[in-house]
């Protein structure tokens, strides 16, 4: 397997590059079953197909290539061996994430001295409503020139929250995943997840609003 040999180095650019974001084929169950079945070629497909998007997930949720890289060839390592195991419970796609969702969680674990702040001092619900989703910078045209800063604080800002509700809102707000497929992936009821990404959300939308306001004089609408 090509990608189990790469350097980490290899990995990074590669995924710089995006070399292999256009594939979408999704006939994944005929891959698998020859993969089980020893056919390197067919496990490599499968490894094309996801590797952008699992390096994607890690260095978002971890903000550094080099753990990035680590997550991306431990995943698709434990997913290679795993493989026979596979009973098709779930989509490959959601058993994959799965993996690499544990992988980034023992990183973070492993990084204990990064800070994180604390929800608990999130508004009450009589403010639901003003904090109710992340606004998209990219059309706001007060904020036009500014959208690299706003979307590296974006991301420092998640990476500030506990690691519970920063894979939420990764895994919903950022990579586009539905309820049902957060919920697949992180084991956790949907009511769980609506109220992590809520709570996810009413944090990142407060500390975005006050660089806003100290940058343009106007508040969020």
């Amino acid at each position: 397997m090509v990608l189990l040999h790469r350097t980490k180095c290899d990995i990074i650019r590669r995924m710089n590059t995006k070399e292999n974001s256009g594939i979408q084929n999704t006939e994944d169950t005929k891959y698998i079953h020859r993969a089980i079945n020893n056919d390197g070629r067919a496990f490599e497909h499968l490894v094309k197909k996801y590797e952008h998007k699992i390096y994607d997930l890690a260095y978002k949720i971890l903000g550094n290539t080099d753990d990035a890289a680590d997550v991306l060839q431990e995943t698709f390592l434990q997913a290679y061996r795993s493989l026979p195991k596979f009973k098709g419970k779930s989509s490959f796609s959601t058993w994959l994430y799965r993996i690499a969702m544990n992988n980034c969680l023992m990183k973070i674990r492993k990084h204990k001295n990064r800070t994180v702040e604390s929800l608990d001092s999130t508004e009450d619900d009589s403010t639901d409503a003003l904090y109710n989703n992340i606004p998209d910078w990219s059309f706001n045209p007060e904020a036009t020139a500014e959208n690299s800063e706003l979307r590296d604080i974006l991301s420092r800002t998640i990476r500030r929250l506990p690691s519970e509700y920063r894979t939420v809102i990764i895994l919903h707000d950022m990579q586009g995943m539905s309820n049902k497929e957060v919920s697949g992936i992180l084991k956790l009821s949907i009511p769980a997840i609506k109220s992590r990404l809520h709570r996810a959300r009413s944090f990142v939308r407060k500390r975005l609003s006050h660089y806003f306001v100290q940058k343009t004089g106007k508040p969020l609408q």
